[in-house]
């Protein structure tokens, strides 16, 4: 966290109109990874700005961050807070829209993510069908919780996906989901779970692919990194 922290307290979370492109693009990939690792300047920073725009309708978070400040604001923001966004997804342009569906998957409150999933899967939805797959995208990209929970639903729901989705389309979401896997411990479910379904067998086939090349990766690759960045008390 040392380097991280001293480019978060370089680059701070406020944007300028002076601030070059290179500096934007930098602290949009820093402040989602403070605010992920729960930096409480970060967080709090986020949700403030989140209301504001609720109580505003002229305000409006800049568009560099605004993915990053509400998937930020929604991780310890309440049901409000996120049928808020959902709100504005449906109203906006395409572009803003995609934004903001890339944060309503942040929420770590269950019983968002459970109406949530529900509006993706279901025929009558606020979530353009379109948007289905980026809308699961959302939660499994968000972080360990949403990786989580998106194989928990997954693996519960099958049936469900293979009633609303093609063959093709659930594998690009599994195939998105393994991408975010890294141990046995995951590696095993998979492969369990598609061998047990014939018809899951070849659709996830690439899904098990992925994730065992990413757990030979891990094992074979993170001690080096991880005693690197001890050694350099990073």
């Amino acid at each position: 966290m040392t380097i991280l922290s001293y480019s978060y307290n370089s680059v701070g979370l406020v944007e300028y109109d002076s601030d070059s492109h290179g500096r934007k693009r930098n602290r949009e990939r820093i402040t989602t990874w403070m605010c992920r690792y729960r930096d409480p300047k970060c967080l709090e920073y986020s949700l403030e700005r989140l209301r504001q725009w609720q109580q505003s309708e002229a305000y409006l978070i800049v568009p560099n961050q605004q993915t990053v400040l509400t998937c930020a604001a929604l991780r310890t923001g309440n049901q409000d807070d996120w049928n808020f966004v959902l709100d504005r997804y449906a109203r906006e342009e395409m572009v803003i829209r995609r934004r903001l569906l890339r944060a309503l998957g942040c929420s770590e409150n269950a019983t968002i993510l459970n109406k949530f999933v529900n509006m993706i899967v279901s025929n009558v939805s606020r979530i353009l069908p379109e948007d289905r797959l980026l809308a699961f995208a959302s939660i499994y990209n968000s972080g360990n919780y949403g990786v989580q929970f998106v194989t928990d639903y997954v693996f519960a729901n099958f049936d469900i996906l293979n009633s609303t989705f093609t063959a093709s389309q659930i594998s690009s979401l599994f195939q998105g989901l393994a991408s975010r896997y890294s141990t046995w411990d995951q590696f095993y479910p998979l492969f369990m779970f598609a061998t047990d379904l014939l018809i899951a067998l070849t659709v996830l086939w690439d899904a098990v692919t992925t994730t065992m090349s990413n757990v030979y990766w891990a094992a074979e690759f993170l001690p080096t990194i991880e005693s690197w960045l001890e050694t350099n008390n990073y």
